[in-house]
């Protein structure tokens, strides 16, 4: 579905008159972002491996600036 379709099928459902394609949009776009914002499915997970030699020690390491959260730390 294309954002006009699901403009359309929301207004149906609405069934109100007084609801604009802008604020129709609106309220996609905030349940969308919210939708994004909560999902957490394996496509979206990556991988990164930090090697840190033995006998070193490390202070800091930098993440990746789209962590989201870490789901194994080995």
């Amino acid at each position: 579905m294309n954002k006009g379709q699901i403009r359309a099928h929301f207004l149906a459902l609405l069934n109100r008159s007084d609801c604009s394609n802008a604020l129709a949009d609106t309220f996609i776009d905030q349940a969308i972002t919210r939708i994004q914002r909560v999902l957490r499915i394996p496509p979206m997970e990556k991988l990164q491996i930090y090697t840190i030699p033995s006998g070193t020690v490390v202070s800091q390491v930098v993440l990746p600036v789209d962590l989201i959260e870490i789901i194994d730390l080995q």
